[in-house]
């Protein structure tokens, strides 16, 4: 080990498993430019001319938010099945600070690895970034307390658990899967516990069930809502078109239209069916 508190040569980083690009799009806020362009023209267009100017824009600015995060679904699984193949090598996504130095209060970001009697840290740039830096090693964790509700400034809907290290105490906010895998698996399931040894099917099967448990619980809500907002999304492209080609639609009366409508409903709820399928395809690894 060349510097103390951190990694030798041979351990230059650590390796989660890599954001899929759908995981990519959806950082990039492509869901919200979507949801922008898709409802724009109708809040301009129809609604303004039938309910007036603010209305419309505060019709429309709702339509945006719901149908941005309808896009998103997609995300949650795929993203879950990221941190349950992350879980087989111990490792998590989390902050840390460390306290009574200069940086306290300073959370920095990146991935945990836990391993039998110590842990790995290793910061990221911004919130999707890539890993940066050395990794600094704490030997001999152990629980100070118990793990107590992360701010949403730190680390949304995440814990803190405190430990007490060869380096001094240290703050590990992450997802409550991940701080569970870490106090019952690699400190010992007590608080001031020496680390115990854990087997990599042990790490594996804590998380992985925890996520998997997420994953299914909330899949056939998420089915309904997607649908939904399948039958809406093709609602507004319906009556887009017919706004869009003027003339040509206006003349196309009754039954016509709802042909149209129908039709972009089917379009918009088979295409969003298709992506949530491949997306819900969750098989734990064993």
């Amino acid at each position: 080990m060349g510097e103390e508190g951190q990694a030798p040569m041979n351990e230059l980083t650590l390796k989660p498993t890599p954001r899929s690009l759908v995981e990519k799009v959806y950082d990039a806020n492509v869901p919200l430019f979507l949801a922008v362009v898709l409802l724009m023209p109708l809040v301009l267009g129809p609604l303004t001319d039938a309910l007036g100017y603010w209305p419309a824009v505060g019709i429309g600015a709702i339509l945006i938010a719901v149908v941005s995060v309808i896009l998103s679904l997609p995300v949650i699984p795929l993203r879950r099945r990221r941190v349950g193949r992350d879980a087989e090598q111990g490792i998590f996504e989390c902050v840390h600070r460390e306290q009574g130095t200069a940086l306290k209060g300073r959370w920095a970001r990146g991935y945990a690895k836990a391993e039998p009697g110590r842990l790995l840290f290793q910061a990221k740039t911004g919130l999707a970034g890539s890993l940066t830096g050395s990794i600094e090693i704490y030997a001999a964790p152990a629980l100070v307390g118990v793990p107590v509700k992360a701010p949403w400034s730190a680390f949304p809907r995440g814990r803190i658990a405190t430990l007490k290290t060869d380096r001094g105490t240290v703050d590990l906010a992450a997802t409550p899967a991940s701080i569970d895998l870490l106090v019952n698996r690699f400190l010992g399931g007590g608080t001031e516990q020496p680390p115990v040894a854990v087997t990599a099917a042990d790490g594996r099967s804590t998380m992985v069930e925890a996520e998997t448990k997420r994953s299914l619980g909330r899949y056939w809500t998420l089915v309904l809502v997607a649908f939904a907002g399948a039958f809406v999304v093709g609602l507004a492209v319906a009556y887009l078109s017919v706004w869009i080609m003027g003339g040509r639609m206006g003349e196309i009366q009754g039954v016509g239209k709802y042909v149209a409508i129908v039709v972009s409903l089917v379009c918009a709820c088979a295409a969003y069916a298709i992506v949530l399928r491949q997306a819900f395809k969750f098989k734990p690894t064993k």
